[in-house]
């Protein structure tokens, strides 16, 4: 006789700004003593509040009092961290290349499929590539800096980074827009 397997319970918890319940495991966790830090842990002592990872419900957590701006910014950061470490998995597994070299040859080639571009690359090096994913029909995404692109890629400072697997890209699209409401 087979034992049915349980599937083990997700703990659920509700966001202090807009009311909503989720995974614990998708939720912010803010600690309740004195300032209301983040808890990147989630294990700190105290009594822990949780908080979603979208920029409306932290901006409304700061204007109403429910946490304050330093700590929306330790939040703000901690996402962005989160939203690029898959890249250095992808680069280990062959499915990103990083460089404006490398990167252009992937679009000519036919083989990106996803173009993450740093917010604050230089002009000439953005028109370049959004014209190039433009004409090669590879989509394109604006975000983060230099520096988070070269350290997510375990590299030196990088202005394009292009991941060539289509699921992968696919994952990581999803990854970087879906905390942008």
């Amino acid at each position: 006789m087979h034992k049915e397997v349980q599937k083990k319970k997700q703990a659920v918890r509700e966001c202090i700004s807009c009311g909503a319940r989720q995974p614990k495991a998708l939720m912010l966790r803010i600690t309740c003593g004195g300032e209301g830090e983040y808890d990147p842990t989630g294990r700190q002592k105290g009594r822990g509040a949780y908080l979603c990872r979208k920029k409306s419900c932290m901006d409304k957590a700061v204007k109403s009092g429910l946490i304050t701006a330093e700590t929306a910014k330790g939040l703000a950061e901690a996402i962005h961290v989160r939203r690029f470490d898959m890249l250095g998995l992808g680069v280990r597994a062959g499915k990103v290349v990083s460089g404006e070299v490398q990167a252009e040859n992937a679009i000519a080639g036919g083989t990106a499929m996803l173009c993450i571009l740093a917010e604050d690359a230089s002009p000439n090096t953005r028109k370049k590539f959004r014209n190039k994913c433009v004409f090669r029909k590879v989509p394109l995404i604006e975000c983060g800096t230099v520096e988070s692109l070269g350290k997510a890629v375990g590299k030196g400072e990088r202005s394009v980074v292009c991941v060539t697997d289509e699921a992968f890209a696919a994952m990581i699209r999803s990854r970087l827009t879906e905390d942008e409401e």
